[in-house]
């Protein structure tokens, strides 16, 4: 058989007039109906077999054995030096704390002496100024005057005790107020200042009152007469042997 007859031999597809063309929709629909074929999935690497550790010699393992050993050692030296250190830290902070109790229980007792030696070094000045030695002012408590026209330091309503002094004072400045006592007790005024210096000024007008009450009421205070000395006794005769 020549080429000729083979090329003819070979059967064509025979075209049908009647066919139809398949619309979008029936396109589509053919698709979703078709079963899609999964991808195969990816292979997993297996893990790596684990290399088997050397076998340790006995030397090796005395050397392990001996740095663990060593370190251990440096753990508890270390931390027995920070306790030491705290214990110390402790210690010293105990100390001052006992110091500073001392030094202000010290410096409360000097307190307290100087207010003792005050008090009495007062007291004495009392008894030299004749006044009552157990009371900084003999005055009347039965009753006092209080003049709310004349004001305070503090603004408050004046309170005294209505007498001589009291009046004389009253409603004058605390300069005024040291005149008239460096005037009365014959003293500089620069030193009753410098007494007085640490008090307020209601507290200095009280005390430069008092003072100038007790001089006002050492003049005005009689003498007593001193007693007649007493007559000797006549010496008794001898008796006659």
């Amino acid at each position: 058989m020549t080429q000729a007859q083979v090329v003819n031999a070979t059967p064509r597809p025979i075209l049908d007039s009647r066919a139809t063309v398949p619309t979008l929709a029936q396109s589509a629909a053919a698709a979703k109906g078709l079963k899609q074929t999964p991808k195969p999935a990816a292979k997993v690497a297996k893990p790596a077999a684990k290399v088997a550790k050397p076998a340790m010699s006995e030397k090796d393992k005395l050397a392990a054995e001996k740095a663990k050993a060593k370190l251990a050692a440096e753990k508890a030296a270390a931390k027995a030096k920070a306790e030491k250190a705290k214990a110390a830290e402790k210690a010293v902070k105990a100390k001052a704390r006992e110091a500073a109790k001392v030094e202000k229980a010290k410096v409360r007792e000097q307190e307290k002496a100087a207010k003792a030696k005050a008090r009495e070094a007062a007291r004495q000045e009392r008894i030299a100024n004749g006044g009552n030695p157990d009371r900084l002012v003999p005055a009347d408590l039965s009753h006092y005057v209080v003049n709310k026209e004349v004001k305070t330091q503090g603004g408050h309503a004046s309170v005294n005790c209505g007498d001589d002094t009291a009046t004389k004072l009253m409603g004058k400045s605390i300069d005024d107020v040291y005149k008239d006592a460096a005037h009365v007790l014959g003293e500089p005024e620069k030193d009753l200042r410098a007494k007085y210096a640490h008090l307020n000024v209601g507290m200095q007008r009280m005390n430069l009152g008092n003072r100038m009450r007790a001089a006002v009421m050492k003049v005005n205070t009689t003498p007593k007469a001193k007693a007649a000395p007493k007559a000797k006794a006549a010496p008794k005769a001898k008796a006659a042997k």
